[in-house]
């Protein structure tokens, strides 16, 4: 690494300002006609080794520039700290983690009057919510007045590099909804993440709420999350006014899918939009989205196994799945949504639904409703579980607590007490016992002091009670035990080796196997025969049955992709990791989630190739041509990926 030994003058940077800008002052200022020429090609190719998946405005790229031209290192702070080692990952700002969505590059904005005041452009400029100037209320500006060229720094931060026109004199234009710029950098200032991440999670859906239609518009972004975080209420009538502007493009529930992806921020936010949306009828205007497996289940409010269960009944009318490869045309699915054949099934309320019922209940319609008592309901109620939404401006509107809440309660979350009444077994001791096989509230006294223990219905939707009274030892927080006390084992504390092998539907030599390889526990009190305790046979049930973890079979028919290439591509890459049960392979249900999530925006070689109808090696000899460029992620060997919209580029020219 050489350094650049003849500058002369080591500017200053301002309060604020961003790491481009400083560059591109150091390199007016030197006399240097752009960044590119203050940095040689030697040194841009170190730079590319050195701090890969990074711009000159990330941590990991700029420090290297700054000791190749011998600068303050202190002036580090200018750059964004990056929080992965990705291109996408997201970038520091203080605590705060910034989505890459959030942040533009280029063109570069400004405001004209601060740009007027000192000349250097700001580090905030380059967060894409912040559309006007909060100091001067006028908007930021991203194209010459004079030439109407984008914005770059290459080439300065006070003249336009195209017709050399001053940026300062750009029009100054008042900018109306200021309150939402200032209440974005006040949400800065908090500098708290989780909010953060609150607000990121509505951007982006916002953002993809305006894709049906090409309509992205920062100013009306911002305006409708201000309204969500500030008039809930409100919120809701605008968000289903926009989707009624336009409701002969797409189902509501198609427009919402965007939402339905963050329901985990929004709740039930997603269908108190849809019960004020108008019926939808399908017309030569209706517009046919894409939706991939996973935002299936998302629309149909449906887990996994069952969306599986249907399209192998072909329940949706879908035909042969996989003449649709990745995706599922939205008329397909809208049709049945029409038809209105799976509203039992949803998890969140349908439009029906909620007109029928009342907006407020009482403590007596809960405990009825959930099938507990009075002093449960008021136990839960107390806890803000059911808290009431104002969907009514009526001032004399009864005081209660929402029917849609104790919906959405009900299909997703279940009582020990009521676990209990359902399989008919008694509850003492029901919490220690399903804590033996691995199965925890995510609500309690022991959890968060919670009074009433609460379990996801996901977690124990598979538990008969045949299951729950061979669990005979377990441990309990209830006595003290004498010191020379040894709990007695009794022959129905255990699994015979054939008991197991029927309990696991495997033959019993599997199970010796097992044994063998440390995955179920063979007791040593009995040398002569093999002795396996019911609790790690049924430990390892629940793990086999459980939601949270599907096997790699599975999961390689989610990704597209044959198990053999699951372990090349994605497991050697660090994205999943495979827990080897020996007969089962295992990856977490969450994982395949977020890589699902990235191939939205990037597909394999092998996809790029069958995309352009071309043989496997195709998308390598464009990558050498250099007409396509690959990134490499990952924390173990990196996977070379495609940006989907590269490889569609090149399909429309082929066509």
């Amino acid at each position: 690494m050489t350094s650049v030994s003849n500058l002369l003058i080591h500017p200053i940077p301002y309060d604020g300002e961003s790491a481009v800008s400083f560059l591109a002052r150091v390199a007016e200022l030197n006399r240097h006609s752009s960044i590119e020429r203050l940095i040689n090609k030697e040194q841009r190719h170190f730079l590319a080794k050195s701090a890969p998946n990074c711009r000159l405005a990330d941590l990991p790229r700029f420090k290297y520039v700054l000791q190749l031209l011998n600068i303050d290192p202190n002036h580090q702070s200018l750059a964004f700290a990056k929080a992965g080692p990705t291109s996408r990952s997201a970038r520091k700002w203080s605590n705060i983690e910034l989505h890459e969505d959030l942040l533009k590059y280029y063109p570069c904005s400004y405001c004209p009057q601060c740009l007027e005041e000192q000349p250097f452009f700001k580090k905030i400029w380059l967060l894409q919510p912040l559309y006007a100037c909060p100091i001067h209320s006028i908007f930021l500006v991203d194209k010459c007045y004079q030439c109407g060229s984008s914005i770059s720094l290459s080439s300065g931060v006070t003249k336009c590099r195209h017709c050399h026109a001053l940026l300062q004199d750009a029009p100054k234009i008042e900018c109306s909804s200021i309150r939402a710029i200032r209440w974005f950098v006040e949400t800065l200032n908090q500098d708290s993440n989780d909010f953060f991440q609150y607000f990121t999670a509505f951007w982006l859906a916002i953002r993809g709420f305006f894709e049906l239609d090409n309509v992205i518009d920062n100013e009306t972004t911002l305006e409708l999350i201000y309204e969500y975080f500030n008039n809930h209420n409100q919120s809701i009538i605008s968000l289903s006014t926009l989707i009624n502007q336009r409701i002969n493009l797409a189902h509501p529930r198609i427009q919402l899918l965007p939402f339905l992806k963050h329901s985990r921020f929004f709740k039930n936010y997603a269908a108190l939009v849809e019960a004020k949306c108008h019926t939808y009828t399908p017309s030569d205007k209706s517009h046919i989205v894409g939706v991939k497996k996973r935002e299936l289940q998302l629309v149909l409010g449906v887990t996994h196994n069952t969306l599986e269960d249907w399209i192998e009944q072909d329940f949706l009318k879908l035909g042969d799945i996989n003449h649709y490869y990745d995706v599922i045309p939205s008329q397909s699915i809208e049709k049945f949504l029409i038809l209105n054949r799976h509203k039992n099934l949803l998890r969140k309320p349908r439009t029906k639904e909620i007109h029928l019922h009342p907006k407020q209940l009482d403590l007596k319609e809960i405990s009825n409703i959930l099938d507990i008592n009075y002093e449960t309901a008021r136990k839960l109620a107390n806890t803000g579980w059911f808290d009431l939404d104002r969907l009514s401006n009526d001032a004399k509107a009864a005081e209660g607590y929402s029917f849609t809440k104790l919906e959405s309660f009900k299909s997703e979350y279940i009582l020990a007490s009521t676990i209990a009444k359902k399989l008919d077994i008694n509850p003492t001791n029901l919490v220690e016992k399903l804590a033996s096989i691995g199965i925890v509230p995510i609500r309690g006294p022991h959890i968060d002091a919670s009074p009433v223990n609460i379990y996801l219905m996901s977690s124990v939707n598979h538990l008969r009670k045949s299951d729950l009274e061979k669990i005979i030892q377990y441990p309990t927080r209830t006595g003290r035990p004498k010191k020379s006390f040894t709990p007695l084992k009794t022959k129905q504390d255990f699994f015979s080796l054939n008991e197991a092998a029927e309990h696991l539907n495997i033959s019993p030599n599997k199970v010796s196997v097992l044994i063998k390889k440390g995955i179920l526990v063979k007791d040593t009190n009995y040398p002569l025969s093999i002795k396996i305790p019911k609790v790690s046979v049924l430990r390892l049930k629940h793990k086999l049955l459980s939601e949270n973890s599907i096997s790699t079979k599975q999961a390689a028919k989610l990704l597209n992709c044959s198990v053999n290439w699951l372990g090349e591509y994605w497991c050697k890459s660090g994205f999943l990791t495979v827990e080897n049960l020996v007969y089962w392979k295992l990856v977490q249900q969450k994982d395949v989630d977020e890589v699902l999530k990235l191939k939205e925006t990037y597909m394999t070689g092998a996809e790029a190739s069958k995309l352009l109808g071309m043989p496997h090696s195709h998308i390598t000899n464009l990558h050498t041509q250099g007409l396509i460029q690959p990134i490499y992620l990952g924390t173990g060997t990196p996977i070379r990926l495609f940006k989907r919209s590269d490889v569609q580029r090149i399909k429309h020219r082929i066509l």
